[in-house]
């Protein structure tokens, strides 16, 4: 398997673990008797603090950028682009998204906020070699 094929793999797996996380927050406070199940917002379109609603907004940032992403590791891997240059950039992605992933979860300063818009930036600046790539 090429390092762009792990790196997709990566990815799904922190989009998951994201997920799970939210998950096993939620069933703990239910469990506990310290949130009715019914409590939760389906929203996390506020800028609250809480942890659930950053960890949701990081999961919903994975659940966009993933078809992306997928999209350029499946076509370069059909179309035969297993250049160390790809495999590199894909690498790129899954660290930026993780970085970008795991500053959400700490917090939503100012100071966060930019640092997690450079991680996105990185991101984007990867898919757009990532397509070049695949075309020359």
């Amino acid at each position: 398997m090429t390092l762009a094929l792990w790196s997709l793999l990566g990815f799904a797996v922190w989009t998951v673990l994201l997920i799970a996380s939210v998950a096993s927050t939620r069933a703990v406070l239910v469990v506990s008797g310290y949130e009715r199940a019914n409590a939760f917002k389906p929203s996390s379109a506020t800028p609250d603090a809480g942890y659930l609603q950053r960890a949701g907004r990081a999961h919903a940032n994975c659940v966009e950028n993933l078809p992306v992403f997928a999209t350029l590791v499946v076509v370069g891997h059909l179309a035969g682009e297993a250049s160390p240059s790809f495999g590199t950039l894909a690498a790129v992605v899954l660290g930026a998204r993780l970085a970008q992933g795991v500053t959400h979860l700490l917090s939503i300063s100012e100071v966060a906020v930019l640092v997690r818009f450079t991680f996105f930036v990185v991101q984007l600046v990867c898919y757009l070699a990532m397509a070049a790539l695949i075309a020359v």
